[in-house]
């Protein structure tokens, strides 16, 4: 598949944070999370923005999630477009 026709599904809005500097797989922790999730791990950040989160404070994310993990609950990988303090 091309990636020109890969189609997004609709974006989810959250509130969390990152419980570390942000590498490629990191656990978007959410506010009021359980331990049955939902997980999200992002994998990539639009623009290369990662650099600019910084660890442990809150944000809203939009997020885009692409694959879901095998798991007995909800755990995706999700593309992060955009987030704001």
């Amino acid at each position: 598949m091309k990636t020109q026709d890969y189609v997004l599904p609709e974006p989810i809005k959250i509130k969390g944070y990152l419980g570390e500097k942000y590498v490629t797989d990191s656990i978007i922790y959410l506010e009021n999370q359980s331990k049955s999730g939902p997980f999200y791990h992002a994998v990539k950040i639009l623009g290369g923005r990662g650099n600019e989160i910084t660890a442990n404070k809150i944000y809203t994310f939009t997020i885009y999630p692409i694959y879901r993990r095998y798991y007995p609950f909800e755990d995706w990988y999700v593309f992060v477009s955009d987030f704001e303090k």
